[in-house]
């Protein structure tokens, strides 16, 4: 099997994580936050065709800005999937 190369744009820093990388045809993008004190994420996620990208690039840019600035949001509401007796 031979090897391919992707162009992936991974960034971060010790509370947060960004990935933008080509598939195929298609542009996967993911930004996640860590928020509420470091009890859960607050992520975005979009795939889109690469055509699209010049029209996608301000609402992603948008939706990332506002995951970034959430941090607190909902952190009144937060509760463990894996145990919700917490």
């Amino acid at each position: 099997m031979q090897a391919t190369t992707v162009n992936a744009d991974l960034r971060g820093e010790r509370d947060w994580i960004v990935v933008s990388v080509p598939k195929g045809d298609r542009i996967f993008y993911r930004k996640a936050v860590i928020a509420c004190g470091g009890k859960v994420w607050h992520h975005v996620a979009f795939e889109y065709p690469i055509t699209l990208k010049q029209q996608m690039d301000p609402f992603v840019i948008r939706a990332a800005a506002i995951v970034a600035q959430a941090e607190n949001d909902g952190c009144q509401d937060t509760t463990s999937s894996i145990n919700p007796d917490r």
